[in-house]
């Protein structure tokens, strides 16, 4: 039989694994172990510890227990030859019938297509951003603005009008800070307007539960299932203004100039982590909370309440 899901479709482990050359088992690991935990988990056999966890972080496409239980209640769930756990023929061919019917029934299964819709809307909030930062920059920002401005770069880059004292995390700014906010801005505003080419589909590495993940640097945005708005196993539907906080958050680390500082923990911290407030200036200014939150602080004229972004509870996801 030939494998129809377009993800296991060039895998030949899987492909094996489809003609019990051999099942895959307890003690493999790599992509072939992530894809099949990915599709047990579209249909609700969740591998809690999938994809990349931890601190340090760490890629968890190991077969292991939660795997084979998993494996397990497919078997039980469709009728499948009872074993010890094991992903052969029975499973494999199941899983792709299964999985290759999900994303054919939804036109557009990942969320890149998605994605490109809302691009115009993360723009709108980047340009704002850029528009009176740079007025900031020239010294030309309006006397009505500028409390705006420095109530978003405290909140969100813990920085402070020039000549401030430091306190705790914050910072007086520099030019040389707004300096590098505007570029990164002005750089992931052109990976999103070049979603026909720089937004791909495709399972997370990071874990098929994750809506989108960019590798630092790439200037590229991977795009899931869980991006879609469609309700799915493990989250509720994503609103418009979380996809369009996604956007900003995973540009940001398509854009990283600095080895991917973006990506690493003292930095990526959630805007919705006590952390975040107290994240120092050098820190946040490679975060990619902070710049979502900022540009969401200065489009919406105030710090949105639950800020913008991932994070919160299911009805904060579908704003």
């Amino acid at each position: 039989m030939t494998l129809s899901w377009v993800e296991w479709q060039s895998d030949p482990r899987v492909q094996r694994a489809e003609n019990n050359n051999p099942a895959m088992k307890s003690g493999e690991s790599g992509r072939p172990v992530h894809l099949l935990q990915a599709a047990l988990i579209l249909h609700g056999f969740d591998v809690p510890h999938h994809g990349i966890t931890g601190d340090p972080p760490r890629q968890n496409n190991n077969y292991l227990g939660e795997t084979q239980n998993a494996v397990r209640q497919c078997e039980a769930r469709f009728g499948l030859t009872q074993d010890i756990g094991v992903a052969g023929r029975e499973v494999v061919q199941r899983l792709d019938q299964e999985s290759n019917s999900f994303y054919t029934v939804r036109a557009g299964h990942f969320g890149a297509a998605l994605a490109r819709t809302d691009v115009s809307r993360a723009i709108g909030k980047i340009s704002a951003a850029l528009l009176g930062l740079t007025f900031l920059r020239g010294g030309a920002l309006p006397a009505s603005v500028t409390p705006l401005i420095d109530t978003a770069l405290r909140t969100h880059f813990r920085l402070l009008p020039p000549g401030s004292a430091a306190a705790g995390p914050q910072r007086a700014r520099t030019n040389a800070d707004l300096d590098h906010i505007i570029t990164t801005f002005t750089d992931l505003a052109g990976v999103l307007n070049a979603g026909a080419t720089s937004f791909q589909d495709g399972i997370p590495e990071t874990g098929v539960k994750n809506p989108a993940e960019s590798v630092p640097g790439s200037r590229v945005i991977r795009f899931g299932p869980f991006f879609r708005d469609f309700d799915a196993p493990f989250l509720r539907q994503l609103g418009p203004e979380t996809r369009a906080a996604i956007l900003i958050h995973e540009g940001t680390h398509a854009v990283d100039r600095f080895n991917g500082r973006s990506g690493q923990p003292n930095v990526h911290i959630s805007e919705f982590a006590a952390a975040y407030n107290v994240q120092p200036a050098d820190l946040a200014l490679h975060n990619p909370s902070s710049y979502a939150s900022f540009a969401a602080h200065i489009a919406n004229n105030g710090d949105p309440a639950p800020r913008f972004g991932l994070g919160g509870t299911d009805a904060d996801r579908a704003r």
